[in-house]
């Protein structure tokens, strides 16, 4: 939602642009579905951050208990699909930042669904904690998520991230998208964004030594043909990183970052 360089957008510019991205699916409607849209922005009556959290909770909390039903009765499909509609409205209620403790609780409800939704993901996805040994203002550990393509032994792996309001959650499609080529994928959180253990900093790179480090390590898939893509600011990190760690990455693509 950019605003115009002369002035911000209104409120119903707003509501406008948001539909339209619901109608061709783009980023970050892409997974909503319109009927639900049309009604919370019907809820929308100021740009107050805490309000955008609670009108799109609120959507999602139906498709929650949607999808604790459909599991209870061992309706796989439609748990994955109720699982998957509370996912993308409580990240929209936490879009672009969980800068507030509404959206902050929006973020850790839209990791929650996300793996709840995870559990009939075919093929499966492993969830992956990888220790980091950072400074003193840093976490302990970097979690990601791990998809190796059915029927291919030690596939190459690509470890792939969004920028600053895409965390590894929305990797998911273009998970699939790698899958289908054959390759693993290994969906993180830049520094600074999603549960990233590192701050954007000058120095942040360092968060990827691990990561490399432990696709090097596993066995089941092929260390020595290891890949990354960072979308849009990610771009920067990706290529910071093609310099950095040249030596133990085959590929690396900066998509669609400034230059």
């Amino acid at each position: 939602m950019l605003d115009q360089p002369d002035r911000p957008k209104t409120l119903e510019e707003i509501k406008e642009y948001l539909l339209e991205r619901t109608r061709h699916q783009r980023n970050p409607m892409d997974g909503a579905r319109e009927d639900d849209v049309r009604r919370a922005l019907g809820k929308l009556t100021s740009k107050d951050p805490d309000l955008w959290a609670d009108v799109w909770s609120a959507t999602a909390r139906p498709y929650e208990e949607q999808g604790h039903e459909a599991e209870a009765k061992g309706d796989a499909q439609a748990a994955h699909d109720a699982f998957m509609l509370a996912y993308e409205y409580y990240r929209l209620a936490r879009f672009p930042s969980p800068n507030t403790p509404a959206r902050k609780d929006a973020a850790r409800a839209s990791v929650a669904n996300y793996l709840a939704a995870s559990r009939y993901f075919d093929p499966p996805l492993e969830q992956v904690v990888i220790p980091f040994d950072g400074g003193p203002t840093d976490g302990t550990e970097v979690r990601a998520y791990l998809r190796k393509p059915a029927g291919v032994e030690h596939p190459p792996v690509v470890i792939q991230h969004g920028g600053i309001d895409a965390f590894k959650e929305e990797r998911h499609r273009y998970a699939g998208l790698l899958l289908e080529s054959g390759l693993a994928s290994l969906a993180i959180d830049m520094p600074g964004t999603g549960e990233a253990p590192v701050a954007g900093s000058a120095d942040a790179e360092r968060l990827y030594d691990p990561i490399i480090a432990y696709v090097q390590g596993r066995s089941d898939v092929d260390g020595t043909r290891v890949g990354l893509i960072g979308g849009s600011f990610g771009g920067y990190w990706a290529t910071k990183v093609a310099h950095v760690y040249h030596d133990r990455l085959s590929a690396v693509v900066n998509w669609g970052g400034g230059v």
